[in-house]
């Protein structure tokens, strides 16, 4: 993989080895992707989470999905295909037609006592550990309320839900999927991002990173997305000159193997412990990777915060994220585990294809383009189309 990617980067790029996000990753990916859907006609049904894939069969000729189960997380007043997921325009800088997305469920939309509920104890619908209980479960049969199914959750959210699939206790379970769940590594990922009042050229020497890696672990990875800072709706006078996004992996492994769903303190405190960590990284480090500040004093008065915030209280003003969420557990590719991975049209159960940067593409890693090659090759296995599958290096 690595000799792979070195030679793409090196030789086999078309125009850019690399391009930036232009807005922010949810208006850049998926805000077109939600916009061709429904332009499409798609049916997008929000608000439900899939807890259980159902199956029969022990033989790879009757193995087959029969259902899935899934709970409402929420009920949406208008129904839940009616969501209207982005937030309106005219309350920010926007680029043209693509709304953002908001931190949080637009809670006018749903259901009254739902939106109570869920304020008044605090529900991040997207946390494992919150003990949400949701509103009613649905279960969709194949050949009833759906013919084929595209199983596209990620493997760190994936192993719990489909272990029918997979778990050598069921009787169902495959062989394929068994090793592909065992080998196959994820590991959370950890990220912070520093806005500086001073320009790039005032904080270090030598070229501009805009995208460079090499530095100290755990984060040894930087890149400049000064870019979005007119995106970000900064007031006027306290507009930062420069965005530095640091970001590294922590040590491979599932968060649940160590801390179960009934630990429900576990992300706040993954959250403060990976902060406090990344702010000694930087205590450390920081003067080699910003030269051209003096002291760790100054290092933080060049930070931006608001007025009045002082010494190490600044970095309290930057952005500090542990993702250890099962759906954001980041895929790896380790030596000896791409044979494991299966094809899109390989899952060994009737009615069910697979998609996802956790699949067999022609990359074999984490990121969006394996994403997007991925969707683009199960829809081939299904319907044939496209007849023209991206493809780096081609």
């Amino acid at each position: 993989m690595a000799l792979r990617w070195f030679l793409l980067l090196g030789f086999g790029y078309k125009g850019y080895p690399a391009y930036d996000f232009r807005w922010s990753c949810p208006q850049t990916v998926f805000s077109p992707l939600y916009l061709a859907l429904q332009a499409l006609g798609v049916k997008i049904h929000f608000f439900h989470e899939v807890t259980e894939l159902q199956v029969e069969g022990s033989t790879d000729a009757t193995r087959a999905l029969t259902g899935v189960r899934m709970r409402q997380q929420a009920r949406v007043k208008d129904g839940s295909c009616r969501y209207r997921p982005l937030l309106p325009p005219g309350q920010r800088k926007d680029p043209p037609s693509l709304a953002p997305w908001p931190r949080e469920p637009l809670y006018d939309q749903l259901h009254d006592d739902d939106a109570a509920q869920l304020r008044e104890r605090g529900i991040d619908l997207e946390n494992a550990w919150s003990g949400w209980e949701g509103t009613g479960e649905v279960t969709l049969q194949q050949g009833v309320d759906f013919d084929l199914c595209v199983l596209g959750i990620p493997l760190g959210a994936l192993r719990e839900v489909a272990r029918p699939l997979h778990d050598p206790k069921y009787a169902t379970a495959s062989p394929a999927w068994t090793t592909m769940v065992n080998e196959i590594a994820v590991t959370p990922t950890a990220s912070f991002q520093l806005w500086f009042d001073r320009p790039w050229e005032s904080l270090y020497s030598g070229a501009h990173r805009a995208l460079a890696t090499g530095f100290t672990q755990p984060w040894p990875s930087v890149g400049d997305f000064s870019h979005v800072i007119e995106w970000e709706g900064w007031p006027s006078g306290n507009t930062p000159r420069h965005l530095a996004y640091h970001t590294g992996a922590m040590l491979p492994g599932h968060p649940l193997d160590e801390y179960p769903v009934d630990e429900r303190d576990y992300p706040q405190m993954a959250q403060e412990e990976t902060a406090s960590k990344m702010k000694q990284w930087l205590r450390d480090n920081y003067a080699a990777m910003y030269d051209k500040v003096g002291s760790w004093d100054e290092f933080l008065s060049v930070l931006n915060a608001p007025e009045g915030v002082e010494g190490v209280a600044r970095l309290d003003a930057q952005y500090f994220h542990a993702a250890v969420q099962p759906s954001d557990l980041y895929i790896l590719s380790q030596a000896g585990t791409i044979k494991h991975r299966l094809g899109q049209g390989e899952s060994g159960f009737q009615h069910l294809f697979l998609c996802g940067d956790w699949t067999r593409t022609s990359l074999n890693s984490g990121c969006v383009e394996a994403a997007i090659q991925s969707g683009m090759l199960v829809s081939k296995v299904i319907s044939r189309r496209p007849s023209f599958v991206w493809s780096p290096g081609f």
